[in-house]
């Protein structure tokens, strides 16, 4: 059975639609009382699906999913079953979403990006909101992780900390700018613990920029993500955060 094209889909391009649709159903999901609100169906979706231990408060990840505006896609909405993460461009308007499925296979592959590049405004940031935008320019601070899971998780440990995904292993020269113009001094960085065969590590790399201070942090699990499985790894990881 060939594999379906989600380019070929209506919200390909344009994941407003998309977050159109998912609005109504969630409507008539809490009118006929089947779920109290998107974040709290997105909160026990993640805990499912991450693993994400008990000893993970409910409060400081549901406001961390909701400072994200993360929403499940149920199955037969979209290219649900998955996990939509928001991408606001400089405008403030969601241009692109990043989609995580659930079945790798309806598409064939794990995340999916919704965007019209010619439309979106800026570098790509995941995490980006004004709240996250005020407290860089207040500290002239921020952590990057990787990827929206990641940034999830950092949230939850260190709810105060500013950070933002640049869902990459690398920064463009956008992302360089858009940094300098926040007026940040010091990137914290916590990618995955990979390094490629010479020994260097994504976060290695950033460090020979001359015009910050990137300071590398050890995550106590393979990911910040993987930390929440554990109690103990996630009050490691919010030591590191500290």
């Amino acid at each position: 059975m060939a594999r379906k094209r989600w380019k070929d889909e209506p919200w390909a391009e344009r994941p407003e639609v998309l977050l159109e649709e998912l609005d109504r159903v969630y409507r008539q999901a809490i009118k006929l009382g089947k779920c109290v609100s998107p974040a709290q169906t997105a909160l026990k979706r993640i805990r499912e699906f991450r693993g994400w231990g008990p000893g993970i408060p409910d409060a400081s990840l549901l406001q961390a999913i909701e400072s994200m505006e993360v929403v499940y896609i149920p199955s037969g909405v979209g290219p649900g079953p998955g996990f939509m993460f928001p991408v606001r461009d400089m405008t403030g308007a969601i241009i692109r979403a990043d989609v995580r499925m659930l079945d790798d296979a309806v598409y064939g592959y794990r995340y999916i990006s919704l965007v019209n590049k010619e439309r979106f405004v800026g570098p790509g940031w995941g995490g980006l909101d004004d709240a996250t935008m005020e407290g860089i320019i207040q500290t002239r601070t921020v952590l990057l992780e990787e990827g929206p899971f990641d940034e999830l998780a950092c949230r939850v440990a260190a709810p105060n900390l500013p950070t933002l995904a640049p869902l990459s292993k690398r920064l463009n020269d956008d992302h360089w700018e858009f940094l300098n113009i926040l007026g940040v001094k010091t990137i914290y960085v916590m990618f995955d613990n990979e390094r490629n065969k010479r020994g260097t590590g994504a976060a290695d790399l950033m460090t020979q920029r001359k015009d910050f201070e990137v300071i590398p942090l050890t995550c106590p699990a393979h990911d910040p993500s993987d930390a929440l499985r554990s109690t103990t790894k996630f009050r490691a990881l919010q030591f590191v955060l500290k």
